[in-house]
């Protein structure tokens, strides 16, 4: 966690480990996802080109890891700092007007993520309620893959809260 712990209030401090244990749960889960859809992909490969027999799910399964390893991973993604980032502007500013950039950008991702989170829902809810499934041979419950969209911007939202909060603390203020 960061190193500006020591300056947390005690119900900040808990939620922020908290915040991050998830996250970091939820980035692990991603990441095995990966192995996991690279293990499937060389699967597909070695069947169709070697034994020339093609899975019909192997393209299927992977994509829907895909999903839920891309919005899964997004509040982890956020904690370790690594989304592209421009730093061209911030670098050129003064320690306090960057301090404030970072403010700014903070509450306007943590906006626009919640807007998402709330979009996520109701999309998830519309194919829950209709009983929305894939058009595919698997025939996918459409609620289950919204609700990676739903789950991963909620999590990006508290992380985001999490994310200002050790900022508010940070001794650069």
């Amino acid at each position: 966690m960061s190193d500006v712990t020591g300056n947390f209030r005690g119900k900040e401090r808990l939620f922020v480990r908290i915040i991050e244990a998830v996250s970091t749960a939820l980035g692990e889960f991603s990441g095995v996802l990966v192995v996991l859809m690279v293990a499937l992909v060389l699967y597909e490969a070695f069947m169709r080109y070697v034994l020339d027999r093609a899975p019909l799910l192997a393209d299927e399964i992977s994509a829907y890891m895909y999903i839920a390893l891309t919005f899964l991973g997004l509040a982890y993604t956020l904690k370790k700092r690594s989304h592209v980032r421009v730093k061209i502007l911030p670098d050129r500013l003064s320690a306090k007007a960057a301090y404030r950039l970072r403010s700014i950008s903070l509450v306007i991702a943590f906006a626009l993520s919640v807007l998402f989170t709330k979009l996520g829902y109701d999309m998830t809810m519309a194919a829950h309620n209709i009983g929305m499934r894939s058009g595919s041979w698997l025939a996918m419950p459409m609620d289950v893959l919204r609700g990676f969209f739903f789950i991963g911007f909620l999590w990006l939202s508290l992380q985001l809260i999490a994310e200002f909060i050790k900022h508010m603390r940070s001794p650069e203020r």
